[in-house]
C-alpha cells in the first residue's frame, strides 16, 4: 500500500515539476509577435536545359554573352542542364558525324566528359565551359587545332579535384561514348523536337530564338512558379 502511494505522490510530483517547467520556458514566440517577418521561402527553381555544340558559333556566343550573366545573377534559382551533342548525326557504321568536323566530335566528348566528372555542379564545370565557348568565340571558323588550344588553356579552369587526364581517359573510353550516347538520347527526345543550336527550354519549354532575354524568360518563368513574384535579383533584370 505504501509503495502504491509512494508512486501516485512520485507521479504528482513529476507533473507538477512539468506544469512549472511548461509555465518558466513557453513555446518561442511566432516572428510577428516579436514584430519580425517569417524567413522567406525559397523559391521553386526553373529547369533549364541547354542544348549545344562544342564548336557551335551562336552556342559559344550565347554561353558568354547572356546565359554568362544569368548564371552569375540567378545560378540559384536554376537547375542547369548542358547537353553536348546537338545536330550531331549518327553514320550508317554507327559512327558520330559533326557538323563542325572531328574536332567538334572529340570536344563533345571531353565536355560530357568534364560535366560527369565535376558532379553536374555549374559551380564545378561552368569556368571551363567558358573559357572554351570564349576561344570559339575568338577563332571560329579557323577550328584547326582548335581542340588543343581550348585543353591547353581550359584544363587550369577545372577544379583542383578534377585530374584532366581522367577526364582524357573518359573522352577516349567507353566511359564517353555511353556519355554521349545519354546526350543523344536526350537530344532526340526533345518534344517539341530541337531545329537548331543553341535549343534553350525553360521547364520543357523551348525560348526559342530569344537567346538575348534569358535572364528575363527566367525571371518571368520563376514569377509563375512561385506565383509572389521574381527574387530580388530580377528587379534590376526587369527594370
Amino acid at each position: 500500500m505504501k509503495s502504491g502511494l509512494g508512486l501516485f505522490a512520485a507521479a504528482v510530483v513529476l507533473l507538477a515539476a512539468q506544469s512549472a517547467l511548461s509555465v518558466r520556458t513557453p513555446a518561442p514566440a511566432r516572428p510577428e509577435h516579436r514584430g519580425e517577418e517569417w524567413p522567406p521561402m525559397p523559391y521553386l527553381p526553373v529547369e533549364v536545359n541547354y542544348y549545344l555544340e562544342s564548336l557551335c558559333p551562336d552556342c559559344a556566343k550565347f554561353a558568354v554573352g547572356p546565359f554568362d550573366a544569368a548564371i552569375k545573377d540567378l545560378e540559384q534559382y536554376m537547375k542547369i542542364t548542358l547537353v553536348p551533342y546537338g545536330n550531331t548525326k549518327v553514320s550508317d557504321n554507327g559512327t558520330y558525324v559533326c557538323q563542325h568536323g572531328p574536332e567538334e566530335c572529340y570536344l563533345d566528348l571531353y565536355e560530357n566528359c568534364v560535366l560527369h566528372y565535376t558532379g553536374y555542379d555549374v559551380k564545378q564545370y561552368w569556368p571551363f565551359m567558358k573559357c572554351a565557348d570564349a576561344i570559339v568565340v575568338s577563332r571560329f571558323p579557323n577550328v584547326d587545332g582548335i581542340s588543343k588550344a581550348i585543353l591547353d588553356a581550359c584544363n587550369k579552369e577545372l577544379p583542383p579535384s578534377v585530374d584532366p587526364q581522367k577526364v582524357a581517359g573518359c573522352a577516349h573510353g567507353s566511359l564517353g561514348q555511353e556519355l554521349l550516347r545519354a546526350a543523344r538520347f536526350q537530344t532526340e527526345f526533345l518534344d517539341p523536337p530541337h531545329t537548331y543550336v543553341p535549343w534553350v527550354t525553360l521547364d520543357k519549354k523551348p525560348i526559342g530564338e530569344n537567346f538575348s532575354n534569358i535572364s528575363k524568360l527566367i525571371c518571368a518563368e520563376l514569377d509563375r512558379l512561385n506565383n509572389r513574384g521574381p527574387p530580388p535579383p530580377c528587379k534590376k533584370i526587369m527594370a
